[in-house]
């Protein structure tokens, strides 16, 4: 299968329409205290879940908008983005949204949601020179318990789980992280010639050989 087979990517999200067009009342009980709801309508776009904007007021009158995130494939995907939000948001506040909250529908209990501030999005390209230099500082001020590379807790690409669990050096920690999404895709995607000889490369030559400069500049 190709990445735009219709059996893919066109298929109904499983999340019922009308999660985007209510507050549910887990949702208002994660929120702010306070604030008085104006309105939610659907915003942005996803193959996997309903997303949504929550415009209200707060105790003061001033406005004071959400983002929601809901969907149907499990409690874990949506603790695992309120937790790594959560610690992205501690190092690096100016690039990521606050987190505000995550749990299940009381209305419909197996829909699940992560709820963060609503920030305006545009289509405009990355600064070529900013962006990159923000990741920079981003690994900069991060710390890993133990001295580790990884993280301990699942992240997800679209509806699949990422494992990048902590090991002792940063070759270790990439290729078995990397290694399991190459295998997501394939079982997702399909057999691809193309893709698997780009994945051989990237575990057997270019992961060594990065790990190599940085042992040889001693940035461990």
């Amino acid at each position: 299968m190709g990445p735009t087979d219709k059996a893919i990517w066109d298929q109904e999200i499983s999340v019922p329409e009308n999660t985007s067009l209510y507050v549910d009342s887990a949702i208002t009980k994660v929120l702010p205290s306070g604030l008085q709801m104006k309105a939610i309508s659907p915003s942005g776009a996803s193959y996997w879940a309903r997303t949504a904007k929550i415009e209200a007021l707060d105790t003061r009158g001033s406005e004071d908008s959400y983002f929601v995130h809901q969907g149907s494939h499990g409690k874990t995907m949506v603790s695992s983005e309120y937790e790594a939000m959560m610690v992205l948001h501690k190092l690096i506040p100016h690039m990521v949204a606050r987190t505000v909250g995550w749990g299940s529908y009381e209305e419909m209990p197996d829909t699940h949601f992560f709820a963060c501030k609503y920030h305006k999005m545009n289509d405009d390209n990355l600064d070529i020179n900013a962006f990159p230099a923000l990741v920079a500082d981003f690994h900069k001020r991060s710390k890993s318990p133990g001295a580790k590379f990884g993280y301990p807790n699942p992240t997800f690409g679209g509806k699949n789980p990422q494992y990048f669990p902590p090991s002792n050096t940063w070759e270790v920690y990439f290729r078995k992280g990397m290694d399991g999404i190459f295998a997501a895709e394939l079982a997702t995607q399909g057999p691809d010639e193309e893709w698997e000889r780009l994945t051989n490369l990237t575990l057997e030559k270019m992961t060594p050989g990065s790990w190599a400069s940085l042992k040889q500049t001693g940035q461990r």
